[in-house]
């Protein structure tokens, strides 16, 4: 397929059932100019099979490799993409109907990167995941479809200073993981440190990284994708995986070179994992200037709390930390305690952190759907919802179909 617009990558290891579900659903709309990049190093053998029938589809671009880290499956499938513009989401997660229209009006305005809200409580809940209550759930929120520009390197600065919040700037940085950005972008990421992505965390490695490379990204009111929690979902296995569970997911990395900013992880693997990528993005993209900005004493002040097994060696390594930004013992020690003080006082500790960018988050609650069987079933619920609305986004209306009929049409 020659002049491919758009690449939808979709990394997959052992979670055949929603992968399938997935896959199968995305090629009944995704335009004939896009492709659905799948890499699978999954150990089971199962999802081939499933969608042995969709093989010949010539949007349909599927390998499978021996099993290796999640990185690195990340690092083969990137290389495989051709589109102009590139997506990631997980092999559980959803995408709007609309975005071949959302990559056109990317090229037609030529905007770099583009991003949309991604908020825990948007998130589709599987039957069988980890939280009966939530099972087959997802929150439909009040969207309006509008746009803003916004400068990428005053947000990134930002985000690094208010990481210590659990990143509540994070989510609103230029990012390939569930947003849009050229393919381009990622090249120049590839041709500095050798590879597309490092380190043990690729989605945070990848925004702080293209944050330094996007003058001007925008940011649309409109769920292009959605987070999926299945029974075997990383984000929520390894939040909530226990000293053990973490051990066997790092061993798959070989012996792991720490970056000196990051925590021990003992109940914090959030809090390890923005650290790991932010270290590693910044380093990589040569602005490791940027780091000084971070406010280490809030950070690990939270990590010392939540993790109590740690805390002692947590407190040595938060010593590190501060001397490599150049702060003196009695500078670190006395920010720590200020911190620790203000925490305590304002029940900061006590307050559950909202991770995501606040100021984007849609607040007005439409519609609970339950009993929502799969992806396939949440995309067309999401999509009527949205028609009802009538909110479309810039892009306009219309449904995305693969036929040579849609070639033909504007926008």
């Amino acid at each position: 397929m020659d002049d491919v617009l758009f690449s939808l990558f979709v990394p997959t290891r052992n979670r055949a059932h929603t992968a399938a579900i997935l896959i199968r659903e995305v090629l009944t709309f995704l335009p004939g100019d896009c492709e659905l990049v799948v890499q699978d190093c999954g150990t089971d053998g199962e999802l081939a099979p499933r969608i042995a029938d969709l093989m010949s589809d010539p949007r349909m671009r599927y390998e499978h490799t021996e099993l290796v880290p999640m990185t690195e499956n990340w690092n083969r499938g990137m290389k495989r993409c051709r589109g102009e513009y590139v997506s990631i989401i997980g092999d559980d997660d959803a995408i709007s109907r609309k975005i071949g229209r959302v990559a056109r009006w990317a090229k037609a305005n030529n905007i770099e990167a583009l991003t949309w809200p991604n908020i825990f409580s948007a998130r589709y809940y599987w039957p069988g995941a980890s939280t009966p209550e939530r099972a087959g759930t997802y929150n439909m929120y009040r969207y309006t479809g509008a746009v803003q520009k916004y400068s990428s390197a005053e947000r990134l600065e930002k985000a690094v200073r208010v990481v210590g919040h659990m990143g509540d700037e994070v989510r609103g940085l230029p990012c390939v993981y569930h947003g849009l950005v050229k393919r381009s972008l990622v090249e120049r990421m590839q041709r500095r440190p050798g590879a597309y992505f490092e380190g043990m965390i690729p989605d945070i490695y990848s925004q702080f990284f293209l944050a330094t490379l996007v003058h001007d990204a925008w940011w649309v009111d409109y769920p292009v994708s959605t987070f999926g929690v299945s029974a075997k979902s990383n984000s929520g296995s390894l939040l909530s995986a226990n000293a053990t569970e973490l051990r066997a997911f790092y061993a798959e990395y070989g012996e792991v070179d720490w970056p000196i900013l990051s925590p021990i992880a003992d109940g914090t693997f959030a809090y390890q994992a923005i650290l790991e990528g932010l270290s590693r993005g910044l380093t990589s993209a040569g602005r490791a200037d940027l780091l000084r900005q971070l406010d280490v004493a809030r950070y690990y002040a939270q990590v010392i709390h939540y993790g109590k097994s740690a805390r002692r060696a947590n407190l040595i390594r938060y010593f590190r930390a501060s001397s490599s930004l150049d702060r003196t013992p009695m500078q670190s020690a006395a920010q720590l305690v200020t911190t620790f003080a203000r925490g305590v006082a304002t029940r900061y500790f006590k307050a559950k952190r909202n991770p995501y960018v606040e100021e984007y988050e849609p607040l007005e609650l439409v519609d609970r759907f339950r009993n929502v069987q799969d992806v396939a079933q949440l995309m067309g619920l999401q999509q009527r919802a949205l028609d009802d609305l009538k909110v479309h986004g810039p892009w306009g209306k219309g449904v995305d179909t693969h036929s040579s009929a849609f070639d033909s049409q504007p926008g």
